[in-house]
């Protein structure tokens, strides 16, 4: 299982912020992969990550999200 979220505005990432916040209130451990036109690999590592504190995947495209879930079910 992975959690999957995409943002398309900078408002968004503060969303994603947020709900990986959230999520780590709430025990979830699973792994997140976050892309869209909003972020850089250099937000999701230090904002996304340290937020969550569990596995999350910077994928800039559907491509890459393809990899993260081979890395994950691996």
């Amino acid at each position: 299982d992975a959690i999957g979220l995409s943002g398309l505005l900078v408002s968004s990432t503060e969303v994603m912020l947020d709900d990986l916040k959230e999520f780590r209130e709430e025990g979830l451990s699973i792994p997140v992969l976050c892309g869209g036109a909003a972020l850089s690999l250099s937000f999701v590592k230090e904002f996304l990550h340290p937020a969550y504190g569990s596995d999350v995947f910077y994928c800039e495209d559907a491509f890459a999200g393809f990899r993260a879930m081979q890395q994950i079910v691996s």
